[in-house]
């Protein structure tokens, strides 16, 4: 019976210690941290949980909203949607006791043709940007066309590290507009348009990062910050003569596409660089430029190059084999992909250098197009490829 007694005593307080609320005894600091991870929606949610809890999430700082809409709503649905969203943000922004905000998401629709919808983004947008603010992420998804214009007073946030801009959104400046963003080190710009985009980096004297997918409207110089690592751009229809001016010695990526024309380049070289793509169409008296990017990245061990970019001028389609080998190919390069690939004379024969020439292939990845059916000769090509002697040992020939 002792026996017995001992064993449910411990039970119970093995029972009793598993029922110990250890979350709730934890710093608000903590706790806010935690939340922080979270929706705002959630946030408020747990409220409900303990009185410990009831005013836990008026002191966040990062502040997540996305309205959960649909494009196939009728008005009256989507507005009232809009407008229960609305009480939810609005809620939010007004009970909080701590003034401050480091981090900002708004994810929801815009329209001008509707002040309450208008007037409401505009408030909450006005309301996040302080001296505090460390993080923006703001998708505007428009319904009448009309852009939503950023407030100036954004671009002089001195404590900004990463500012992500999506969907219906103008970035309005003019070539005299102060830019001051210090600590920026993230900037991602997918949105309608950008005036003067360099002036904007002008301002971004430690960006690490930089994402932009736009289309100029006007002739114009884009100077890349120095201090870039990471380089992804996006143009469309470049065809006004753009002249890119990216001297960044420390650039680790770069991704170069939706050009159909490319204009002038200025280049440093990028002896960091370690994985490059590019989709790019030069014409006749713009591919010294791109002979000139591609010299510049010869230190990557990682190289995509759409059909695009490699296509010959010559109907013909024959691959001349240079005299001497390129050091990046001998000794660098590490995995080669090539996208699109036709069985064209040309594309077979490029891979079957690389294969001869690449000390340090490990990888080539052969991904053929949608429009090249033809099994056997699919079947040929990958026999052909099989039998060519390999520098490398190592080298895998991926087809696909």
């Amino acid at each position: 019976m002792a026996e017995s007694s001992s064993k449910q005593k411990k039970l119970d307080e093995n029972t009793s210690i598993m029922n110990i609320d250890r979350i709730s005894s934890l710093p608000d600091s903590v706790l806010c941290h935690i939340l922080s991870f979270l929706t705002a929606k959630t946030c408020v949610a747990t409220s409900l949980l303990s009185r410990r809890w009831r005013h836990v999430w008026e002191n966040i700082q990062v502040l997540e909203f996305r309205e959960d809409f649909h494009d196939c709503y009728e008005d009256d649905d989507d507005f009232e949607q809009f407008k229960q969203f609305s009480v939810l943000v609005n809620g939010v922004l007004t009970l909080r006791r701590s003034r401050d905000i480091r981090k900002f998401v708004l994810s929801c629709r815009h329209t001008h043709e509707d002040m309450f919808y208008a007037n409401s983004v505009a408030t909450w947008v006005r309301v996040a940007i302080g001296p505090r603010l460390e993080e923006l992420e703001l998708s505007l998804f428009s319904s009448d066309g009309e852009a939503f214009v950023m407030p100036y007073n954004l671009f002089t946030c001195t404590n900004l590290v990463s500012l992500s801009l999506c969907g219906g959104i103008h970035v309005k400046l003019h070539s005299s507009t102060k830019i001051n963003l210090p600590s920026l080190k993230i900037l991602q710009l997918d949105i309608d348009s950008v005036d003067c985009i360099d002036t904007l980096l002008s301002g971004c004297s430690t960006l690490e990062s930089l994402d932009i997918c736009f289309a100029p409207k006007c002739l114009s110089t884009i100077r890349m910050p120095h201090s870039l690592k990471s380089l992804k751009i996006g143009v469309e229809n470049n065809d006004i003569g753009t002249h890119f001016e990216i001297v960044s010695p420390g650039l680790e990526y770069l991704s170069i596409n939706q050009i159909t024309a490319f204009g002038p380049i200025t280049v440093c070289n990028f002896p960091e660089v370690t994985q490059v793509f590019l989709d790019v169409f030069s014409l006749e008296e713009s591919v010294n430029a791109l002979l000139n990017l591609l010299l510049a990245i010869s230190a990557t061990n990682t190289l995509e190059l759409r059909r695009s970019t490699t296509k010959e001028p010559s109907p013909l389609q024959i691959w001349v084999e240079p005299t001497s080998a390129p050091q990046c190919i001998v000794s660098v390069l590490d995995v080669f992909y090539i996208r699109g690939f036709q069985g064209y004379g040309d594309e077979v024969e490029f891979v079957a250098y690389l294969l001869r020439k690449g000390l340090v292939l490990t990888r080539i990845h052969v991904i053929c197009s949608d429009v090249f059916t033809d099994e056997r000769t699919k079947y040929r090509i990958l026999k052909r490829l099989s039998f060519v002697p390999r520098a490398s040992t190592k080298c895998k020939l991926i087809f696909e």
